[in-house]
């Protein structure tokens, strides 16, 4: 008799954090020794070889990141071009030219 486990109920290895990621395991294993906070917070539980994510707090933390909740982009640097000059001083009907 197999016992189905429920994905929200298992842990996740490196090789599934990577590929939810987008990263290679070797990356993960680089960030975890180099720039910890970088990732999710893991855990190491007794009786498995590495560190564990939940994939609860996985999700918590990528949604700290969702590009929708950033509100206006940051400003270009540099000099205006000129159709931003022209929006800048309120006469958006000379775009055309």
């Amino acid at each position: 008799m197999t016992i189905e486990v429920p994905p929200e109920m298992r842990w996740l290895t490196v090789t599934e954090l990577a590929a939810i990621l987008g990263l290679k395991p070797q990356t993960i294993y680089n960030r975890i020794s180099a720039c910890p906070e970088t990732l999710p917070p893991a855990t190491r539980i007794p009786g498995f070889r590495g560190p564990r994510w939940s994939p609860r707090l996985v999700r918590e933390w990528q949604a700290k990141f969702d590009p929708l909740d950033l509100g206006e982009p940051p400003r270009r640097s540099g000099r205006p071009t000129k159709s931003e000059s022209i929006l800048r001083r309120g006469r958006p009907e000379n775009l055309d030219r």
